[in-house]
């Protein structure tokens, strides 16, 4: 199929008959972001999307951003086979009726709101309530253009930015991305297609291929939903990849945790049972989840953050991201100045935040987390060091561009943290950035501490009492779990501060064994 929509002289997406409800928002977009170019670029030439207060100009934004959710709400944008059709095709258009526009049309509409909406005005914040804001269409259409434009091409990594899109047969999840995956090959015999084995040795064929054929753990590093119990017969280290978080995932080559080590590892029980090389450096003490499970609210208004930052973060900077490797591909993301954003709140304290419901719940997440661990008041501080392993822990070691934090942060955050505590009334330009940096990390990524006394983010499946280990080659730790006869079972991958960059790993004076997983 990908020769097919490769050769053809236009693939025609159809929306269906005349329609009165698809022909507003069809021709609002139409009207407003048909000039070509990118999304900066119509910024400068239409002062209608350019208003030099965003947030004094919402109602008028909203106005625009309505329109582009409607149509990319529409069902053909959530269908995963459909991805080939657009990444392949040298033109596409959009049809619906008499009337077409060109898919450039639509994504760069798409990408506008997408960046007025998040990196623009905090006011959009409080809109995630409105259906008609249509969070993972708009995720799956950004992903073809950065498809189309060659910014994502490796399986893995596609994989990843496709959880969005939907398929009646989870087979499909990585059988429908194969045409359009540079590194297909690399995979050997692993990922033919093949509709005569069930799902779960499709999955298992994947990692296999990707441990053996590529030499990379990456499967094992992708945050995963567990499977409900009784659903799919995988090993532990195989995960279900029809059920990949929606928030906060690690981008290949952020982390190196067994420093320059190589993967060792091996299979036995027909590739059910893998057996790797690795350390054990540490035990979980405690997990502290984000709220109470009945209380926990829906974070859709999150994914679309987190996947522009995956993605490709500013439009200014695609074209020049578009020949980066696959190590850092575009789902690294590019962040934005304060300036660029319009980032900043007058100093008078909390009030600023009144009426932002994605502060207020931050403020609450802050204030849980005080309560499970103590944290300090200002009357009760951890020295720097201590915070500067809390700050780093809690975005992951990551600012809101993807780039590692630097000099200064934990000061930045402490600050940020007191804010949200109402234990001071601070308030800086600084604290929209460092949402960016932080909220896409809550929804999945609960902290930890571990007997060490090292703080940590780990997946909500993580209890007190795993292990910590990091195998040989891993980019990441991984929790794991004894099983009472020896072999563990793999849980989660993890961020363990102070693990990260290889720092225990090479310096562990324990000789390394061999860790079999079920």
């Amino acid at each position: 199929m990908r020769r097919v929509y490769s050769r053809c002289r236009q693939v025609v997406i159809w929306l269906g008959e005349r329609d009165e409800d698809i022909l507003s928002p069809f021709a609002a977009v139409d009207e407003h972001f048909s000039e070509g170019g990118d999304a900066s670029d119509l910024w400068a030439r239409n002062p209608a999307l350019c208003a030099d207060d965003l947030v004094a100009h919402q109602a008028k934004l909203d106005g625009l951003a309505l329109p582009v959710s409607e149509l990319a709400g529409l069902p053909w944008f959530s269908r995963r086979w459909v991805l080939q059709e657009v990444a392949m095709a040298p033109h596409a258009v959009v049809v619906c009726g008499a009337y077409s526009i060109a898919w450039t049309t639509l994504a760069n509409a798409v990408r506008w709101m997408v960046h007025a909406r998040f990196n623009h005005s905090p006011g959009y914040l409080s809109q995630r309530e409105n259906p008609t804001f249509h969070t993972e269409a708009v995720s799956n259409i950004m992903m073809m253009e950065y498809l189309r434009r060659g910014m994502v091409s490796t399986l893995f990594t596609i994989l990843r930015n496709t959880r969005f899109c939907k398929c009646s047969d989870p087979r499909d999840v990585l059988y429908s991305i194969l045409g359009i995956s540079s590194d297909v090959d690399t995979y050997g015999d692993a990922l033919v297609p093949d509709y005569s084995v069930g799902v779960e040795e499709v999955y298992r064929r994947f990692v296999v291929g990707s441990l053996v054929e590529k030499g990379s753990l990456a499967p094992l590093d992708v945050a995963c939903i567990p499977p409900d119990e009784g659903a799919l017969d995988l090993p532990s280290w195989v995960q279900d990849f029809s059920k990949i978080i929606r928030t906060g995932h690690v981008v290949d080559g952020w982390f190196s945790a067994s420093g320059r080590s190589k993967l060792r590892l091996r299979f036995s029980d027909a590739d059910k049972v893998l057996h790797a090389f690795g350390l054990v450096l540490d035990v979980i003490k405690r997990v502290n989840p984000w709220k109470d499970p009945e209380e926990r609210e829906d974070q859709s208004h999150l994914e679309i953050r987190s996947s522009v930052k995956e993605n490709g973060g500013s439009d200014r900077e695609e074209e020049a991201d578009a020949g980066r490797d696959t190590k850092g591909e575009s789902e690294e993301g590019q962040g934005q100045t304060d300036q660029e954003t319009g980032a900043g709140f007058e100093e008078d304290g909390n009030d600023d935040f009144d009426g932002i419901e994605e502060h207020s719940l931050a403020r609450t997440w802050f204030l849980s987390r005080s309560r499970a661990f103590a944290f300090p008041n200002p009357a009760q501080e951890w020295d720097l060091e201590r915070w500067e392993q809390f700050a780093r822990t809690m975005v992951m070691d990551r600012a809101s561009g993807g780039e590692r934090v630097g000099p200064g942060f934990a000061q930045l955050f402490r600050q940020y943290v007191c804010h949200y505590t109402g234990a001071a009334g601070y308030s800086t330009e600084d604290f929209v950035t460092m949402d960016s940096s932080v909220l896409p990390w809550v929804p999945t990524w609960f902290l930890s501490e571990t007997e060490s006394g090292r703080f940590g983010r780990v997946l909500e499946h993580a209890r007190a009492g795993d292990l910590v280990c990091v195998l040989d080659g891993a980019e990441m730790p991984y929790v794991i779990r004894r099983c009472g006869d020896g072999r563990y079972r793999f849980v989660c991958a993890c961020y363990v501060h102070g693990l990260m960059y290889g720092e225990a790993f090479e310096a562990a004076t324990q000789e390394h064994e061999e860790l079999t997983f079920i």
